[in-house]
């Protein structure tokens, strides 16, 4: 896919991103912005289930694609689970933003079982390799995903052209309020 670049007069190859994450609200504001980015194509996002509740998560994401005018975006369960989940209180956030009235005339286009993030990764990253049109992983959530692909399939970090994670943090008491 091609974005028409004016500042040098031709067309300019979008940027691929995989967005990796787990559904809470600033998850779908990043899905709003990567869809909408006209340099970039959004081809896929895998929900983990780490920090929201699977189905109402992906019902959101589904609706959230329709909104946008994107449906055709594949969305995908990660088989991974986060160890340390936040508490029920903000995994919910998930189902809230489902709820919002912009979102309300949609429905959910997510079968179940959902479709397999890992598989929907392996199935990207492989295009990735054959095109040698490799993406960015945009992973807000747990690494898992990606690294119980890349322990299976190596080669397929050569459809990794940038990872960006921002996840956790190191050497701190932790990010939750301390009475949750």
């Amino acid at each position: 896919m091609q974005v028409d670049d004016k500042a040098t007069g031709g067309n300019v190859a979008k940027r691929r991103v995989v967005l990796i994450h787990d559904a809470a609200v600033d998850e779908y504001i990043s899905t709003m912005l990567l869809t909408l980015m006209p340099d970039v194509e959004l081809a896929g996002v895998i929900i983990v289930n780490a920090d929201c509740i699977a189905q109402p998560a992906l019902d959101a994401a589904s609706k959230l694609q329709q909104f946008l005018g994107k449906p055709e975006i594949p969305i995908a369960l990660s088989q991974a689970r986060g160890w340390n989940a936040f508490p029920w209180s903000y995994r919910g956030d998930c189902v809230n933003f489902g709820k919002i009235a912009s979102l309300a005339a949609y429905k959910s286009k997510i079968k179940s079982p959902p479709p397999s993030g890992e598989e929907l990764l392996v199935h990207l990253l492989e295009d990735a390799v054959r095109t040698e049109r490799r993406m960015t992983l945009l992973m807000t959530g747990p690494l898992t995903p990606l690294t119980d692909v890349l322990g299976k399939r190596r080669e397929l970090a050569e459809g990794i052209e940038t990872l960006v994670w921002m996840g956790g943090a190191i050497n701190v008491a932790g990010n939750l309020d301390p009475t949750t």
